[in-house]
């Protein structure tokens, strides 16, 4: 009987904890979206069910509490949440207070200062992912990435988008506005007047503001650096380069050949320049040598100098003669290297051809001079030799009276009608002259009287040879102007002759 009663004890102990603990493992308690419930799955007939659907556990002015939608937690002066749209923070205990919002798209930084209300002014920005295009439901490939600014001031709104990315063109707008269709891997809006600011400070260091390069193989145009300035404005200018410092500077350097189709100009003022003279350009000119040479293009192959023939001057050279013109110039060849980009110098002498442009103006000027100073002189000397061959006749005239009373007064004959004088030559000349003449063996003096135009003789010259001879004139002692030679033979003037002495 104990033994029985035992047993029974001990099997309704025994299915008593069995229960229980079957009992216990059937309920279960979840937090959901709406609320926390707690289920009883132990009765299936029963399926008891118990759901809280708020909860507020406050202290003071700290708090958390439980929605059907959200939980907060935090006091009156900060607040975090989290709802089905993300988590968000607020600040109240500065002004303006301050907001911090991440949901499933975005991350929103925001704060609005109370005391503007009811004109309220609020500033936020926005970082997240955005449809572009056409929209497409659930299309995640059509998403780009961007940053926008936003501003209310009263009822006044400012939207202004600084950042976007477009992943099927693999593109990046900085400020694009709505533009979202990049064709390039970077675009930059100038949203004020300054689009791109590149700013490098670094001492002892080789630095670069921009560096640009582009590549490749097949068709297609390269552009290193492709500029545009459109506005009807002032001025517009493309590329604007300027260089200053105590070494060598230049607001533009191309390692290669330039080329242009536009206009090309230099400060030209009055009012920009001092000192102004005038100076003599044909004697520069003229020691000037032109040279035609082949630049060394295989030892500087970096410099990308021009093959073939040049037509040109050697600085060397031209130093001499005019150092003004050559100036001492710095060439930059850019090699990479493990921490970046290096230069390598070669500095050479170069040439401004466009200087020599002044030199060649003054110099024809000055040819022009001397060359209407000949024709003047040439012009004066026409008329003196119009008049000298007045007076040449008349004194002919006079010659042949004289010898007919001579010959009249002497039997003798007069063996003289083989004599002959020849015109000078050169004529006009410069600095002496030949003069031919032929004198018969019978004559017993001859002579050679050179008259300049009043008729005074200059200089005579004794003739001892016979025949066919020559005689050199000097033009040492004489001035320049209009002469006349004649044969003298035996005292009697044969024949008279014009020339020309120039200086």
């Amino acid at each position: 009987m104990m033994r029985s009663f035992k047993f029974y004890v001990f099997t309704c102990g025994f299915f008593f904890f069995f229960f229980t603990s079957m009992l216990l493992g059937q309920i279960t308690t979840t937090t959901e979206t709406d609320g926390m419930s707690i289920l009883d799955n132990g009765i299936i007939s029963r399926n008891a069910e118990y759901k809280v659907g708020s909860a507020l556990v406050q202290n003071g002015f700290s708090y958390s509490q439980m929605t059907e939608a959200m939980v907060s937690s935090g006091s009156d002066l900060v607040r975090a949440h989290i709802s089905g749209t993300g988590f968000g923070m607020r600040q109240y205990a500065v002004s303006p207070f301050k907001r911090t919002l991440l949901d499933l798209d975005k991350l929103v930084f925001s704060g609005v200062d109370p005391s503007f209300f009811p004109n309220n002014d609020s500033i936020a920005w926005e970082l997240g992912v955005t449809d572009f295009g056409d929209f497409q439901e659930e299309d995640m490939n059509d998403r780009g990435f961007y940053l926008d600014y936003k501003r209310l001031v009263g009822d006044i709104f400012f939207f202004k988008r600084q950042l976007y990315i477009n992943p099927d063109e693999s593109g990046m707008g900085i400020n694009p506005g709505f533009n979202t269709e990049f064709n390039a891997n970077l675009r930059v809006y100038g949203g004020t007047n300054i689009g791109i600011w590149s700013d490098q400070d670094f001492s002892n260091a080789t630095t670069y503001g921009l560096f640009s390069r582009t590549n490749g193989t097949g068709t297609g145009i390269r552009y290193g650096v492709s500029a545009q300035a459109l506005n009807s404005s002032i001025a517009n200018y493309a590329i604007y380069g300027f260089a200053s410092g105590s070494g060598t500077n230049y607001a533009v350097y191309a390692g290669g050949n330039m080329a242009y189709t536009g206009t090309l100009s230099n400060p030209s003022d009055r009012k920009l320049k001092r000192n102004i003279k005038d100076f003599d350009g044909l004697e520069s000119l003229l020691k000037i040598k032109p040279r035609t040479y082949e630049y060394n293009t295989e030892e500087y192959e970096y410099m990308s100098l021009p093959k073939g023939k040049q037509f040109g001057f050697i600085a060397q050279e031209l130093q001499e003669v005019l150092p003004e013109m050559v100036l001492e110039n710095k060439h930059s060849h850019s090699v990479e290297a493990d921490s970046g980009l290096a230069s390598t110098i070669t500095a050479y002498l170069g040439v401004r051809p466009l200087q020599l442009l002044p030199v060649l103006t003054r110099a024809l000027q000055e040819e022009h001079e001397i060359v209407e100073s000949q024709g003047v002189q040439i012009r004066h000397l026409h008329q003196e030799n119009e008049a000298l061959r007045s007076r040449m006749a008349d004194l002919e005239a006079q010659v042949e009276k004289l010898s007919g009373q001579l010959g009249n007064q002497n039997n003798d004959p007069i063996l003289l009608h083989d004599a002959r004088l020849d015109q000078n030559f050169p004529n006009p000349y410069d600095q002496q002259t030949v003069i031919g003449f032929y004198v018969p063996v019978s004559v017993q003096r001859a002579e050679l009287h050179i008259i300049n135009p009043e008729g005074k003789r200059m200089q005579t010259i004794q003739i001892t040879e016979r025949g066919e001879t020559k005689q050199v004139l000097e033009s040492r002692s004489l001035q320049a102007g209009a002469y006349f030679y004649s044969l003298i033979l035996d005292g009697q003037p044969i024949a008279t002759r014009q020339m020309l002495l120039l200086r």
